[in-house]
């Protein structure tokens, strides 16, 4: 049953501006990290015999793009629990902006080091996990409870729209010094742009506005406190590391939510790996097959990247439609993680771009479905005033695996066949899923 009984008037309005702003944020992200993959397969180790190079780099930043903010998930929980959520994601944007400014800068001038990318994701990072919390704790209380499945369609969507969209855009974005430098025109803006070594720092600069323009709209946005609409929350202030056992506690007392969290760590320790693994297994085991069809390397992965969230951005709309499983839940979450888990082993033992491509799909097509069950099951098991801590909570632990899986990716990818060892590990994942499907503690719950 749900623990929020008490719902509060739907502001669908609000929820719509809400929406908007993170989907706009979440493409300037997106134009970010694209442009992060390229400049350090094309400037900092742009040669073949750095590919163990490039794999120690694309693991370390997509570490340091993880790790901080799982870290520091339930310290952000427990702030918007207690503090303004909106002005929490709108002062975490700003200072964002302020980090892309130093990016855009060092980029431009080649003084861009590995290092110098790790410490500015990381801080990225931090600030993200606070403006994350702010908006996954905020549309819910927006929202209409019958209506929760459907939002949660949406909000996944957003992820498959920036990734459509961010890819192809960052592309083009990259290429434009050397289409405005080949057009001989000389003035201040061409040759500033011929000046720089790559276009990533164009892509990043586009980020700066998206990031703007996210915050004019969260200005225009009413978030009501959460302990206005919780039942049985006390008002009496506790201190954080009460807050945090509580989170626990809350957790713990629910076996489906104790083992929706090892499947999604599984999950993500597979998916940190495909993360790093992808751009290695672009640049190299489809090498001969991309060749052959004229396809450079940030096109197929822009290609790549755009078919798979085309696949999410299908599965988003189809969840949005459906409405999901009403009963058992988790069966929702239990067959799509096993389609996904087949697709990524049929990604993995690919050498052809089209197979490579379908399987993206599918696995991109799963996610949203899978996601949308789960964030349901701990939206109605959770009360409003507790979100904060309690999915902060949940994403530490669930998710504390990708910055294993993205170093494992990285180290695993740069010594053995990186298609082989993504299909071995989706062929771990789908077996625990098979098993999980006569689970008493899981199945038939929820």
């Amino acid at each position: 049953m749900s623990e929020n009984t008490l719902r509060q008037p739907a502001d669908l309005r609000a929820f719509a501006v809400l929406w908007l702003s993170q989907a706009v944020l979440l493409f300037g992200n997106a134009l970010t990290l694209f442009a992060n993959t390229v400049f350090m397969a094309q400037v900092m180790y742009p040669e073949p015999a750095q590919r163990v190079q490039l794999g120690a780099g694309l693991a370390a930043a997509g570490v340091a793009w993880t790790l901080p903010s799982l870290v520091l998930g339930p310290l952000a929980g427990a702030w918007v629990d207690r503090n303004s959520r909106k002005a929490t994601m709108i002062v975490s944007s700003i200072a964002s902006l302020a980090v892309l400014s130093l990016l855009v800068a060092h980029m431009a001038q080649h003084t861009l080091t590995l290092s110098g990318l790790v410490l500015m994701m990381t801080t990225l990072s931090a600030l993200n996990a606070f403006h994350t919390s702010g908006f996954e704790t905020s549309y819910v209380m927006l929202v209409p409870t019958s209506m929760l499945p459907r939002a949660n369609g949406m909000v996944q969507g957003l992820w498959a729209v920036s990734g459509i969209c961010a890819p192809l855009v960052a592309a083009w974005l990259i290429r434009l010094p050397a289409a405005v430098c080949a057009f001989g025109t000389y003035s201040t803006i061409s040759n500033l742009l011929g000046s720089m070594p790559s276009g990533a720092p164009v892509a990043v600069a586009a980020n700066l506005v998206a990031s703007a323009l996210a915050v004019l709209l969260l200005a225009f946005v009413r978030i009501p406190p959460p302990t206005q609409y919780s039942v049985g929350q006390t008002t009496k202030r506790l201190g954080l590391g009460e807050d945090l056992r509580s989170g626990v506690r809350h957790i713990l007392a629910r076996p489906p939510l104790v083992w929706l969290l090892v499947l999604f760590a599984l999950c993500n320790l597979v998916g940190g790996a495909m993360g790093t693994l992808q751009p290695l297994i672009v640049g190299h085991n489809l090498l001969a097959d991309r060749t052959a069809r004229a396809l450079s390397f940030e096109a197929s992965l822009a290609l790549l990247a755009s078919v798979m969230s085309v696949g999410g951005l299908i599965g988003s709309l189809a969840m949005t439609l459906w409405g999901g499983v009403r009963r058992n839940r988790a069966h929702g979450v239990l067959v799509p993680l096993m389609g996904m888990a087949i697709a990524q082993a049929a990604y993995g033992y690919s050498k052809f771009v089209y197979i490579t491509l379908a399987a993206g799909f599918v696995i991109s097509f799963m996610s949203p479905i899978m996601n949308s069950h789960s964030q349901t099951i701990w939206q109605i098991e959770t009360p409003y005033g507790m979100q904060g801590r309690v999915f902060s909570i949940r994403r530490l632990v669930a998710q504390f695996t990708l910055p294993i899986g993205t170093t494992m990716g990285g180290y695993l990818g740069g010594r053995f066949d990186p298609g082989v060892v993504l299909m071995l590990m989706a062929l771990a994942v789908l077996s625990f899923c098979a098993a999980q499907l006569r689970n008493p503690h899981l199945v038939g719950r929820g």
